[in-house]
């Protein structure tokens, strides 16, 4: 899954701030391939949805086949049918729980990687931006992004 960037946009705006093309053209495609590896927010919602869709079907088909061979004929099933869907509602509470907590994780790590490409570019391009490291010229630092602490269960 790649992110997009309009690198001739891109490519053009550092032109337009006094960048020479072939460098221009460098910075844009160190950071093209850097966005390669990028997972969208969208994409990681669609993929766990999936998988954990998969989890849902069988528990339901698992439900279906016991109404069918047993269906309802007396309070015993009725009781099991309430602590299978009490224990079904409280799987999802805790898959949904963990869906959050993934994707939050996912999108810190994901802006954490990105920072620091960013800063390593900033530091490759430190030198040829006419000042030096010691000038404080060139790229702006990036502040680190620490990962959400995890959730306990109660």
């Amino acid at each position: 899954m790649s992110a997009i960037l309009d690198t001739l946009a891109a490519s053009r705006k550092l032109e337009e701030s006094g960048m020479p093309e072939p460098q221009s053209d460098a910075v844009v495609e160190v950071v093209n391939d850097a966005m390669n590896d990028l997972v969208t927010k969208e994409y990681l919602t669609a993929e766990l949805g999936r998988r954990f869709g998969k989890t849902d079907k069988c528990f339901t088909d698992m439900k279906s086949d016991i109404d069918k061979r047993f269906g309802k004929m007396d309070k015993r099933i009725t009781k099991l049918e309430s602590k299978v869907d009490t224990g079904f509602a409280g799987m999802r509470e805790d898959m949904a729980k963990s869906h959050k907590s993934i994707v939050t994780s996912m999108l810190v790590v994901t802006l954490a990687i990105f920072a620091t490409q960013l800063a390593m570019l900033g530091i490759m391009l430190g030198p040829l931006s006419g000042g030096g490291a010691e000038s404080g010229a060139g790229v702006p630092p990036v502040e680190a992004v620490a990962p959400p602490e995890p959730e306990t269960r109660q």
